[in-house]
């Protein structure tokens, strides 16, 4: 969760707002308890027991969360967000009921009335939502009627500033926040119907025409799907009518939102999108009560292939600009691979939880599993404003059959002003996903960019520009070289792949990294490098991933798992 930016006229009348609801004393009475909405971690919730508070990237040690020196916005928001009440909940010991009580009376006592950083309409809503959603706990303990109040002026604050949050997904929030008390709190002055209406219309903002996002990011698309089903949830949960056009929407962004996910239920990592929590997806899709299964054809600019346990998605569009930009990456025609529930070929990724410096390092081409030419990113990160531009315009892509598999071909032009070359990427996933077999490219298209090569080349004084393909490796993923050439990766349910390539390039290994939520520091992992030179106006690589044949591991996976694979 991060601090949202609040213009000055904005952010005083919030104040104003918040300490003439501190002065009322109202009191709340719950109709019924909910249900907790978001999945704690357990071990995350002992840790916060044990006084080590990880919120957004930081770590702060105290028994008082609220004693703590905030060290950036970003902290600030995660505290005052009370995401933390899903991790003590989920952790279920005595000691944690009693710290989420605690904390909740100590940001009472110091915020309660209106004071502090956390009074904005997006803020309050995710209080809101929570202190709702953990009511049976925090009403349990020694001052249940301060949460009552609390609970009732997060209630008087959010019916007068809603309207004052940014438009998109944190009004939607803050609306949804105000149907849910609506629907669990006795005799609360909330209009549904206009409110309802206000989201409804609202909707350009947070999807596109298509039901995607701008940013491209899969879990910022599980966000604005999520809330957009709770509207839904609330809505019956009303008793009112349905409303088809956000039927109509939830299909669409539904069927997009299965397309960008893996075998094993997690999101594909691109665009400063994390894997997700499969379990919340999930929740979310059987809540919107969908039909049908992923999107075809390109989806959000993802192109999916699945075929046996295989699972392969690419990036096959343009990183997205304006706004969005700032979170992009530079990753396209990099794919991610998954077998069963787990994952060979990834990402690096990027994360909250860790510095600035990985996330910025984690949206360069160099920390996906694509093509690099000239050591450059497919896109420029700029250092003054971390947006990503310059990638490339043109992005052509197709998905067909070929021989039974399932072909993808795709390319795009960022490096023909450098260098004149246009890369092209076709990957043929076997129709029993036992086999990916990849072809790059690197090639001039025309008199122009045949010159601009030319002269690339001379720059070089006739060695070739430098060509590496990438392959990230899961951390889970055991990797070691075969005998006969090429690689062998063993994963943790038994299978083994063999990787291996034509011989047009040098095969070598390199350290890699693997960031994800949760997670301080990078978790260490390997990649494989095809390292050549682009000598000619085309140069070619082909490699191929295969299950060896000799692979006679009972998919233990399935066995073990408690929750079937996504379906294709």
């Amino acid at each position: 969760m991060s601090q949202p930016r609040v213009p000055r006229g904005v952010g005083a009348m919030n104040r104003l707002q918040a300490r003439l609801c501190g002065l009322t004393r109202p009191m709340t009475v719950l109709r019924e308890m909910p249900l907790p909405e978001g999945a704690g971690d357990p071990d995350r919730g002992q840790e916060l027991v044990e006084g080590h508070v990880h919120l957004a990237g930081v770590t702060g040690n105290g028994a008082d969360l609220w004693e703590i020196p905030a060290p950036n916005a970003n902290f600030e928001a995660a505290r005052q967000g009370f995401g933390w009440l899903d991790d003590l909940s989920a952790a279920g010991t005595p000691r944690a009921r009693t710290l989420a009580q605690t904390w909740t009376l100590g940001w009472i006592t110091r915020f309660g009335r209106g004071g502090g950083p956390g009074w904005t309409p997006e803020l309050a809503a995710f209080r809101l939502g929570q202190m709702l959603s953990h009511a049976e706990i925090l009403l349990s303990g020694a001052a249940p009627e301060e949460v009552s109040r609390a609970l009732g002026r997060h209630l008087l604050f959010l019916r007068r500033r809603w309207r004052a949050a940014p438009r998109g997904l944190p009004q939607l929030r803050a609306i949804n926040a105000l149907l849910k008390a609506k629907a669990f709190v006795e005799g609360a002055e909330v209009s549904a119907r206009p409110l309802i209406r206000a989201a409804i219309s609202d909707i350009s903002a947070i999807l596109t025409p298509e039901g995607g996002v701008a940013s491209r990011a899969p879990d910022d698309l599980f966000a604005a799907f999520r809330a957009l089903s709770d509207l839904r949830a609330a809505i019956a949960a009303l008793g009112l009518a349905p409303s088809e056009d956000l039927d109509r929407v939830l299909t669409r962004s539904g069927a997009i939102l299965r397309a960008v996910r893996h075998a094993d239920g997690t999101l594909a990592r691109f665009h400063g999108g994390g894997a997700g929590d499969p379990a919340a997806i999930d929740r979310a899709l059987a809540q919107a009560r969908l039909r049908g299964g992923p999107a075809q054809g390109l989806a959000m600019g993802y192109a999916r292939r699945t075929a046996g346990r295989s699972t392969l998605i690419v990036d096959a569009a343009p990183p997205p600009t304006g706004p969005a930009a700032g979170s992009a990456h530079a990753s396209t025609l990099a794919f991610e691979l998954t077998s069963g529930r787990r994952p060979i070929i990834v990402s690096c990724g990027t994360s909250v939880d860790v510095d600035a410096d990985w996330r910025r390092a984690g949206r360069a081409s160099l920390s996906h599993s694509g093509l690099v030419l000239d050591g450059r990113s497919s896109a420029r990160l700029q250092p003054e404003t971390d947006m990503l531009t310059d990638g490339p315009r043109d992005v052509p892509a197709k998905l067909s059959l070929h021989g039974g598999s399932l072909r993808f071909e795709g390319g795009h032009d960022a490096y023909v002003a450098a260098t004149g070359l246009t890369h092209a990427r076709i990957l043929d996933l076997s129709p029993d996903g036992r086999g990916l077999s990849g072809e790059d490219l690197v090639v001039t298209l025309d008199a122009a960019a045949g010159a601009q090569f030319r002269r690339a080349l001379a720059n070089t004084g006739g060695g070739g520009i430098p060509v590496q393909i990438r392959f990230h490796l899961h951390p889970d993923v055991e990797a070691s070289p075969h005998p006969d050439g090429g690689v062998i990766l063993v994963l943790p349910s038994g299978e083994r792949w063999h990787f291996d390539h034509d011989g047009h390039a040098e095969l070598t290994f390199a350290p890699s990294v693997y960031l994800e939520a949760g997670q301080r520091e990078p978790r260490p992992t390997d990649q494989i490098i095809l390292t050549g030179r682009a000598t000619g106006e085309a140069t070619r690589v082909r490699w191929q991933l295969t299950r060896t044949p000799d692979d006679h591991s009972v998919t233990r996976d399935l066995i073990a798992a408690a929750l079937p694979l996504v379906p294709a």
